[in-house]
Formats: C-alpha cells, sequence, structure tokens
C-alpha cells in the first residue's frame, strides 16, 4: 500500500497472474514463489490473503506453488531485520534458507 492505496488490488494480481500462466504454461514448466511477509501489519494482512488467493490459483491451474510468507514469517532473524529496517529487508542472509526450502519441495521437481 502506497499512501494508504494498495498499488494493484488481489483480484488485479490474480487476473494478472492467470494471464501469465495461460501464456507460459504451454511453452515451459511453471512453478511460483509465494509472496514474503512483510514488517507493516495490515499490509501483511493483505499479503496473507494474496497467498491463500495464490495457492488457490496454482491448484486450480496445475502450477507448482512454494509458499514463502510461512517460511520467513516464522523465522525470528527475519522478523528482527523486519523490525529495523521495515523499509529495505536484506534477504541475502536467507537465500540459503530459501534455496533449501525450494530443494526439499517435491512438487515442482517431476510433476
Amino acid at each position: 500500500a502506497r499512501a494508504g492505496k494498495v498499488a494493484v488490488p488481489c483480484s488485479q494480481s490474480i487476473e494478472n497472474l492467470r494471464a501469465i500462466f495461460d501464456f507460459l504454461k504451454p511453452r515451459a514448466k511453471v512453478i511460483l514463489l509465494g509472496p514474503t511477509p512483510i514488517f507493516d501489519p495490515e499490509s501483511n494482512q493483505r499479503v496473507k490473503r494474496l497467498n491463500v488467493n495464490l495457492i488457490e490459483l496454482c491448484k486450480k491451474q496445475h502450477v507448482s506453488y512454494i509458499g514463502l510468507f510461512g517460511l520467513l514469517r516464522s523465522d525470528m532473524e527475519f522478523k528482527r531485520k523486519m523490525a529495523q529496517n521495515p523499509k529495505l529487508v536484506d534477504f541475502a542472509p536467507f537465500y540459503e534458507k530459501i534455496a533449501k526450502h525450494i530443494m526439499e519441495e517435491q512438487s515442482w521437481w517431476f510433476s
């Protein structure tokens, strides 16, 4: 949200992603990495709802979905980093954790 307004409504995000899937799926294997949590509680609730909608869309579209919201939301170090600088979280310390999570998610490997 910028200046109290949502930049792209959830419904528009889902429609945009559906169009991207329609274009990509005949051409390549598609996986989607979900959104990450953010510091602002109100915005974070919107991200959480978007995450749920993305999961539903991916199920309907038969696209592998790898959620990052729960993974990072429960990470104490990530929470600490968000609290230190809510506008600019350095994801570099979490790349290894994210990569491991992606590699352990078997839904996209051979489907």
